[in-house]
């Protein structure tokens, strides 16, 4: 009888993703996968999976989807327009403790792992408790980690902005790593919030410590350097394992929306490198005002575009957008399929991490335009690390004007420095292709899951 595996991710789209694609691939190695599905607010797993129609893949017998239905009211404050209380969402997420020690019981077969999302701090102790492997996954990337194993040290040292993006009088490099850190790049979700500075501290210091294994969606080819400092740390218990969509063929995974792919019946008529491909991901909200300078700027730089817009974002009826001939919108895309079509040249993207590394691995350039948590951590990696990532200024308002929006898709897409960063992209796609298994700690994660 295969040994069974309970998989929990936090039900956010970036959070999902990653479990998904690592459950396919344990299936596949024959291991039977429980993926049990919460509800935190708007987040809802269960539905977001059955909505899909394809997941699990066809021919795959051994993953089931249990849905998980906590009696506790969620907070409704606790979620607002483009902001999260996490403490308050964290805390919630705990209801469903006795929800996951009845399903593990519950389970016929020998369970030898849980593997959670690295937000739960109680999981690896229910692990424990139930004697049985504690794995966490962390779907962001080990700088953003290395931040949050920091986070303590730098707020009892008045190094946190109060606000995201706070720039000091001296906007020093307060985290040594590769790039280094400045304050003002510090994840946004850290500033003005002292509560989930603590939560995150005492998860670092206890629950990561508690967890047998912590895996991570990166690769040493990517964060190498950051990776092996933070397994010094942890006994060589933090391991790389990704990125997580090249596990599979096909990515059955590709967002909280029912996909366009008329798109790439589209994208198949346009010539090489030629579109510009737009996404700011499954939660962000834009301003009208945004929009319309982001429609000016990409009408003035003339170039075809193909962007996703979710239905429910506000405002989008007020806004004209340039002529069909030009470009596409759709609500949602087989993103990853979108990214390794030859005809899309560059992305523009909110830069979370899931469309970071599928841009990376895809050989494309990145705008960066982040919005929210760590996006900004991880637009530093693309532009000053890796060097495959340009960035948008703000003005004094806070906008991005359409004559910036117009000069940087122009910078990327044309003339010799966007060539040259085109270039260094799909070098670095290469080598992360070409590699023989994802992630140099995957075949250690799935020996420890066989002992």
């Amino acid at each position: 009888m295969a040994k069974h595996i309970v998989a929990l991710p936090f039900p956010g789209e970036g959070h999902v993703s990653p479990m998904m694609h690592l459950s396919i691939f344990l299936a596949q190695q024959g291991f039977s996968i429980t993926l049990a599905a919460m509800t935190i607010g708007p987040f809802d797993c269960y539905s977001f999976i059955k909505n899909k129609g394809t997941w699990p893949p066809p021919g795959t017998t051994n993953i089931s989807v249990k849905e998980l239905t906590s009696t506790v009211p969620f907070p409704a404050e606790a979620i607002s327009e483009n902001r999260a209380d996490m403490t308050q969402i964290l805390r919630y997420a705990q209801t469903y403790l006795a929800l996951m020690e009845e399903l593990v019981r519950a389970i016929p077969d020998e369970v030898c792992c849980i593997i959670s999302d690295y937000l739960f701090d109680w999981c690896p102790k229910l692990a424990a408790k139930l004697g049985v492997l504690g794995v966490v996954l962390i779907p962001a990337s080990a700088t953003v980690t290395w931040c949050e194993l920091s986070i303590a040290r730098l707020a009892a040292a008045g190094m946190v902005p109060s606000q995201p993006g706070e720039l000091a009088d001296d906007d020093a490099a307060v985290i040594l790593t590769d790039p280094e850190i400045r304050r003002s790049e510090i994840p946004w979700h850290f500033c003005n919030d002292k509560a989930y500075q603590d939560h995150i501290a005492k998860f670092n210091s206890q629950a990561l410590k508690a967890a047998d294994l912590a895996i991570v969606n990166t690769c040493m080819e990517l964060e190498g350097q950051i990776v092996s400092a933070i397994s010094q740390q942890m006994d060589d218990k933090f391991l790389p394992v990704g990125p997580l969509f090249l596990l599979n063929d096909e990515p059955h995974t590709v967002g909280f929306g029912v996909c366009d792919t008329d798109c790439l019946k589209w994208l198949d008529e346009q010539p090489p490198s030629s579109v510009l491909y737009i996404s700011f991901g499954s939660f962000a909200v834009m301003t009208g005002d945004q929009m319309e300078e982001i429609v000016r700027g990409l009408e003035a730089s003339s170039k075809k575009f193909l962007w996703v817009i979710r239905p429910e974002q506000p405002e989008i009826s007020k806004v004209r957008f340039p002529s069909t001939d030009q470009g596409m919108v759709v609500s949602w895309s087989p993103q990853t399929k979108v990214l390794s079509h030859p005809s899309v040249g560059a992305f523009l993207s909110h830069c979370g991490w899931n469309s970071t590394v599928e841009a990376v691995a895809s050989g494309k350039p990145v705008l960066c335009w982040p919005l929210l948590f760590e996006q900004n951590t991880n637009s530093i990696s693309l532009v000053r690390k890796w060097k495959v990532g340009i960035r948008f200024a703000k003005g004094r308002d806070g906008m991005v004007s359409r004559d910036e929006v117009e000069r940087i898709i122009r910078l990327a897409m044309d003339g010799e420095q966007g060539r040259q960063i085109r270039e260094r992209a799909e070098e670095l796609g290469e080598k992360i292709r070409s590699k023989n298994v994802p992630g140099s700690g995957l075949e250690r994660f799935v020996t420890a899951l066989s002992v």
